[in-house]
């Protein structure tokens, strides 16, 4: 019996959420980097105005399509939600658990965790689907 997809508030969500930020500054980075922008200064202040520009919108924006308004909600699904799967089998999504979670009140620790690492801070890893680490 497969189990039952169920949105759950989690204590985990402000570090997932703040990793999920650190992920997206380093795409950003790697693509600023690419494209020959090579000041880590000017790099940084592209980082920083995206990614409070990207926090507010998830914090504090709605988007409309095809006439209905949503709100963006961004959760963590323990299993791999698969293209053109039901999302019967996807279990828990984990979501901020006490909505006190601010995208854009946490671009500063992000930027400074991503920009001037140091060993207090949790290492962030992605990568693709079916190459995760045991």
């Amino acid at each position: 019996m497969s189990k039952r997809t169920q949105l759950v508030g989690d204590d985990s969500y402000e570090d997932l959420a703040s990793a999920y930020q650190v992920v997206l500054v380093s795409m950003l980075d790697q693509a600023l980097r690419e494209s020959g922008i090579t000041p880590k200064r000017k790099r940084r202040k592209i980082c920083e105005r995206f990614l409070y520009a990207h926090g507010a919108f998830h914090d504090q924006h709605w988007l409309r399509s095809g006439g209905k308004t949503v709100y963006p909600l961004l959760g963590f699904a323990e299993a791999f939600p698969d293209v053109g799967s039901s999302p019967q089998p996807w279990g828990r999504i984990l979501v901020d658990k006490g909505k006190s979670f601010s995208f854009d009140e946490y671009v500063w620790s992000v930027l400074r965790c991503y920009f001037e690492p140091d060993e207090t801070v949790p290492q962030v890893e992605a990568g693709l689907v079916g190459e995760e680490p045991a």
